[in-house]
């Protein structure tokens, strides 16, 4: 696969229904191998509680650079154990249940992707390149 931006969470972008990607809270969760992308996922509840490996702080310095290119300091997650996490999911963090906190971005093509938890600190880092976390 590649990485994605979630269909549902666009169309609601485009159409001015927010969340836009500044001005909002944003948080990344590592997902095990059980999850699998499907372009209808539309909340956290899509993904199953067992199948997060880890969740991130809220991202920081979140940005809209020019011609739509999204940013953000890097992911950071406290120490954790569990299985190995092949992906990343970005979603908009609200107050209360997963069912309102809509899904942004799959990521399974990211330097340190996969992640195996050792207990210790993780930093995701986005890409580098012209394109940062994404392209809208």
């Amino acid at each position: 696969m590649a990485n994605k931006v979630y269909p549902l969470w666009m169309k609601k972008v485009v159409e001015g229904n927010g969340p836009f990607w500044a001005g909002a809270l944003w948080k990344a969760v590592l997902v095990d191998v059980s999850y699998v992308y499907d372009d209808a996922h539309e909340f956290l509840s899509s993904i199953a509680g067992g199948d997060r490996v880890a969740t991130s702080a809220v991202l920081s310095s979140v940005a809209v650079l020019a011609d739509g290119v999204i940013n953000a300091d890097p992911a950071e997650f406290a120490a954790f154990t569990g299985a190995d996490a092949p992906s990343l999911v970005v979603y908009h963090d609200t107050v209360g249940a997963d069912s309102l906190k809509e899904l942004a971005l799959f990521f399974d093509d990211l330097t340190g992707l996969p992640v195996h938890p050792a207990n210790v600190p993780v930093t995701m880092n986005w890409n580098t390149g012209a394109d940062k976390i994404a392209r809208l």
